[in-house]
């Protein structure tokens, strides 16, 4: 398998592509910043399960947010909405979750928020076996965390994908492949920020390469 090449990642570095990827990305940020405004941490913690959960047919939800506003943060559309925790089923008339988070609809969103709410208190702290441990889906934790903590978690959040470039850059170890999503890319961002030219990069320009 080929591996780093310091070389070729600087004529990346200073290709036509990566300035137009980060004038693109430039309206994005923008409004990722009005996001986490209405969705601000003190905002959450009184969140109505209507505007968190997609089934309602809302484009201004949390959860439709997480996944459609932002996907070129991180794609996470190819799993069910179960991810979320809870959601509303057309077919059904009804939210859907599963029985870890409650034996009702209310009991259930209650646990689903405060979970968030968990998982960005040890965001912020970088508390990563806090966040290993929180019962949220990986995917779910990973695009969360990315987005109000862009600069501190990657926007690679399937396990797979993180194998495959610790394994680029010679970092896959037997443990680690072994090891949670979140201990992955802690050992790939210690290694992006370790290296002279990829330190300076943004988290989302390295996660395009």
């Amino acid at each position: 398998m080929k591996r780093y090449d310091p070389n070729e990642l600087i004529r990346l570095r200073d290709s036509h592509f990566y300035d137009s990827f980060e004038m693109e990305r430039a309206q994005k940020y923008r409004e990722l910043d009005e996001f986490k405004k209405v969705f601000s941490r003190e905002s959450l913690k009184t969140m109505k399960i209507e505007d968190y959960v997609q089934g309602l047919g809302s484009n201004d939800s949390f959860c439709y947010h997480i996944e459609r506003t932002f996907g070129c943060f991180g794609n996470i559309s190819s799993s069910s909405a179960y991810k979320f925790g809870i959601f509303f089923s057309k077919s059904r008339n009804q939210y859907e979750y599963y029985p870890k988070w409650g034996d009702s609809a209310e009991e259930a969103y209650d646990n689903v928020r405060d979970s968030i709410l968990d998982l960005l208190k040890c965001g912020d702290c970088e508390d990563t076996h806090g966040i290993v441990n929180n019962l949220l889906a990986p995917i779910v934790k990973g695009k969360i965390l990315h987005l109000y903590f862009p600069n501190r978690y990657f926007s690679i959040y399937s396990d797979r994908h993180l194998s495959f470039y610790l394994d680029f850059y010679g970092l896959l170890t037997p443990s680690l492949r072994d090891s949670d999503t979140f201990y992955k890319q802690e050992v790939l961002l210690n290694f992006k920020n370790s290296d002279p030219v990829m330190k300076d990069w943004s988290i989302d320009k390295f996660a395009t390469f």
